[in-house]
């Protein structure tokens, strides 16, 4: 396979989530009744982050330290709840028993066994290339365990490029358990494994069958960075870090669940998978200075505007920073969306 090469349009820092896969291990099903304890999400968070880059919809842009210290939102969260379902659908396909019959199998061939990596070389990597030859990114499975009682150890990744040179071969990889960047997979010919650049092995891989799935939710099509600082003319839709609600115009904060059960968006112009109950909202600031929300509506009117509260020691609200809203309870939010006034041509929700 000399001087071949590929890459997608799949991106890790667009399509990817910001929090690493620190999910609390959940127990599955497997074809054929048996069970296996998985490390995390790992499937859920590479599959949602695939159906993002089919759907060309960025994944939601919310850190890790919104959720300090469990770095994951919790279950009842919208998006965790879609990554467990998702979890659950990469492993309803014959291929995931690989994960098991592989754990038992020796590196290389010891006959009659064949071993992981003639498996990999003549099955699991040649499939891996031809879909990224195809430009299609790749859900991928990866194998260390050697013992089916370590079987839950074993991965999964989103492959989205190549090159190799018939000598050794390089893989790009969206890795949930490194968020934000690109993992790099090395093979040499000759050689025993798949090194990674965060320093594991593996000791083998093989393409998962992946079809892409509706988006549970698209809160915009224009995330806010965290770091982004939030100002006086902006306008902005709020999430609620606890179960991922968006912040209505009616009744107050958490009035209506942002997710949706497994279901397509609601297709409006401008993405967001919301009804006219909920609005973005215009930044203001109230006598004393502090941040002031009005409800951006056709109307004008202002059945709510609640004054915004920065954590103790903060001076400037940032899109990731977790806020509180006056006269309410202690739920905290962080700004998805934040719009400029030179950008106030895109949609807005009327009433």
């Amino acid at each position: 396979m000399p001087g071949r090469e590929a890459r997608t349009g799949f991106d890790p820092r667009v399509h990817g989530f910001r929090f690493p896969n620190a999910f609390i291990n959940v127990v599955l099903p497997l074809p054929g009744g048996r069970r296996v304890a998985t490390a995390g999400r790992c499937g859920g968070m590479a599959a949602l982050a695939l159906d993002h880059h089919h759907a060309g919809v960025p994944a939601p842009r919310l850190d890790a330290g919104l959720w300090a210290p469990r770095r994951v939102p919790s279950d009842g969260h919208w998006l965790a709840d879609a990554l467990l379902r998702r979890q659950l659908r990469t492993f309803a396909q014959p291929r995931v028993l690989r994960f098991l019959t592989w754990s038992l199998r020796p590196d290389e061939d010891r006959p009659p066994v064949i071993g992981v990596g003639t498996l990999t070389r003549r099955d699991g990597l040649p499939a891996v290339l031809a879909e990224l030859d195809a430009g299609r990114p790749v859900l991928v499975g990866l194998v260390v365990a050697r013992r089916l009682p370590a079987a839950g150890d074993n991965h999964q990744v989103v492959a989205h490029a190549y090159r190799t040179d018939g000598v050794t071969t390089e893989l790009d990889v969206y890795d949930p358990n490194h968020p934000g960047r690109t993992t790099r997979l090395t093979a040499r010919a000759g050689g025993t494994g798949w090194s990674s650049s965060t320093g594991r092995t593996w000791r083998g891989l093989f393409a998962l069958r992946y079809a892409p799935r509706p988006l549970p939710l698209v809160l915009t099509r224009q995330p806010a960075e965290p770091g982004r600082t939030v100002r006086p003319g902006d306008r902005v839709v709020l999430a609620s870090l606890r179960t991922g609600r968006t912040l209505a115009t009616d009744g107050g904060p958490d009035s209506r669940p942002a997710g949706l059960p497994d279901g397509p968006p609601s297709g409006r112009p401008d993405g967001r998978a919301e009804d006219a109950h909920a609005a973005r909202w215009l930044v203001g600031q109230d006598r004393y200075g502090r941040p002031l929300l009005t409800p951006v509506t056709a109307t004008g009117c202002s059945p709510w505007s609640p004054a915004v509260v920065l954590p103790a020691g903060t001076s400037r609200w940032r899109a990731g920073t977790p806020v509180r809203l006056a006269g309410t309870d202690d739920e905290r939010w962080s700004v998805v969306e934040a719009l400029p006034p030179d950008r106030w041509d895109t949609p807005v929700v009327t009433r």
